[in-house]
């Protein structure tokens, strides 16, 4: 039978959990595309700019490997193909030919406006890797340098805001843009037309909610990392304090790359490798954090397999240039979801023996699997509810919170009733000497082996002596199975 205490979290997780999952389902985003261009043109005519902003999506005029000015008669050549946006030229077939990853092109989209309109914006997010957009005839962006070889350029992933006046009911937005660092060349996120303000406030709120979501983790790393430091010692804390720390790292090296608004002079390429560095370095400290709170569950086999996995990807992400490693991000994201199948079994397996926390932590899993497949379904224009895996990682990481107090609370009661004389014999039946007793007391209050060493007056060397035949004993591996095998022990002499 489960214990009280996890059948009231389970439910209440579930209260919260389920409005949730029902809003997500019938989730219609304001983000929902209702009109697309064709044919190189978006008709805006009878559209509410000023409601909120649009996305450019939909069909541009697409010329390979030359830079057409804007006011070029060429554009007007009936037999132009067109690329989608938001997509890659990687998608682009010319005479039955599709377009290699590396090259450059110009893009161009007539929008028609509804009368009377005042001052506008556009909002551009990451193009690769470099582009100039020019509206009308007139210059407003140059991001990186666009140019025809790899030599001449220089690429820069970092969103743009331009504010314009159109002198009529009618605007061109034109764009060349080169890719001569990533595997993928494009515009593959999507653009935005608005009023002014309406850009403006989508704008502050895509930064305040990067700021937003930096500060969370970085509190939540911070909290975590000093509880360890000052006393609980527990590798999960530790772990999970450095997993949460990859999070904010990440957020400030995506979205709206803060990162690169801080330090302007950082090359585009370090930024992208800080931000596909931090993430198999959050996957390893979660494993491990993981591992930590349910040894039983996850096998140190798979551990062992998947650390030297991450280790690698890695050290290429760091030793080789953004061309070459992107290539491996899709086998990463491949061994990330097969690891991530093989966690929600074992979470699931943790929740049935009605391990502290585990059904919290399984719903919370659930959340963030069903807005990781959101987002794949977005990107490739299935759905169009927008982008929510940072609603899904939230809520995760708090119900992995609620797990860590509980697994710490379970953990925590033990050490109060070691002492208890009916668990005395039960003790000296597993051979624990009187020695080992005084090590395992303190061992079970969280000291580290150098405080325990000081308390008992003994070296550090017969602290690790004791504790490993202590393991030996009890049939466990680590502190953690250590606080199993007492707290069971301690349950069976309740009933």
């Amino acid at each position: 039978m489960p214990r009280k205490s996890d059948s009231s979290s389970f439910q209440l997780s579930l209260f919260i959990i389920t409005p949730f999952i029902f809003l997500l389902v019938s989730c219609r985003s304001s983000e929902v595309p209702v009109l697309r261009a064709e044919d190189g043109c978006l008709d805006l005519r009878k559209v509410d700019i000023a409601e909120k902003p649009l996305p450019l999506d939909g069909e541009w005029k697409f010329v390979w490997k030359e830079y057409l000015s804007p006011d070029s008669e060429e554009w007007n050549n009936p037999e132009i193909t067109t690329a989608v946006i938001p997509g890659t030229w990687n998608d682009v077939s010319i005479n039955g030919t599709t377009l290699p990853d590396t090259g450059y092109c110009s893009m161009r989209l007539r929008i028609l406006l509804p009368p009377g309109i005042g001052g506008m914006g556009i909002k551009i997010n990451n193009i690769s890797t470099a582009y100039r957009l020019y509206i009308d005839d007139e210059l407003f962006i140059e991001n990186g340098t666009a140019g025809t070889c790899r030599e001449a350029s220089e690429g820069r992933y970092q969103p743009r805001t331009v504010y314009f006046e159109p002198e009529k009911n009618e605007i061109t937005v034109t764009m060349h843009i080169s890719n001569f660092h990533d595997r993928l060349g494009g515009a593959w996120t999507r653009m935005y037309i608005g009023s002014a303000e309406g850009i403006s406030v989508k704008h502050y709120w895509d930064g305040s909610f990067d700021m937003l979501l930096f500060g969370m983790f970085f509190i939540i790393s911070t909290y975590y990392l000093i509880s360890w430091y000052f006393g609980a010692r527990k590798k999960a804390f530790l772990c999970f304090g450095l997993a949460s720390l990859m999070i904010a790292v990440r957020t400030l090296s995506a979205g709206e790359i803060y990162l690169m608004t801080i330090f302007p002079r950082m090359g585009f390429e370090l930024n992208h490798k800080i931000q596909l560095g931090s993430q198999p370095a959050l996957v390893a400290f979660f494993l491990l954090s993981l591992k930590n709170v349910f040894p039983r569950e996850i096998s140190s086999s798979a551990v062992k397999i998947i650390l030297p996995i991450l280790a690698l990807y890695e050290l290429i992400v760091a030793a080789f240039p953004l061309m070459i490693h992107s290539y491996l991000l899709f086998p990463f994201h491949v061994v990330v979801m097969i690891l991530g199948v093989y966690l929600a079994a074992a979470i699931f397996i943790a929740a049935r023996s009605n391990r502290p926390g585990a059904k919290m932590l399984f719903l919370g899993f659930l959340v963030l699997f069903i807005t990781t497949l959101n987002d794949i379904l977005y990107s490739i224009s299935i759905i169009y509810t927008g982008y929510l895996v940072v609603f899904g990682i939230i809520f995760f990481s708090i119900s992995y919170i609620i797990t860590l107090t509980m697994h710490k609370a379970d953990s925590g009661a033990v050490p109060h009733d070691v002492t208890d004389e009916r668990i005395l014999p039960l003790l000296m039946e597993k051979g624990i000497s009187n020695r080992e007793g005084e090590v395992l007391i303190q061992l079970l209050q969280g000291l580290s082996y150098g405080d325990i060493a000081e308390k008992l007056f003994i070296s550090k060397s017969t602290v690790t002596k004791h504790v490993h035949s202590i393991y030996k004993k009890l049939g466990t591996k680590n502190r953690v199975g250590l606080y199993d095998s007492i707290g069971s022990m301690l349950r069976n002499l309740e009933k």
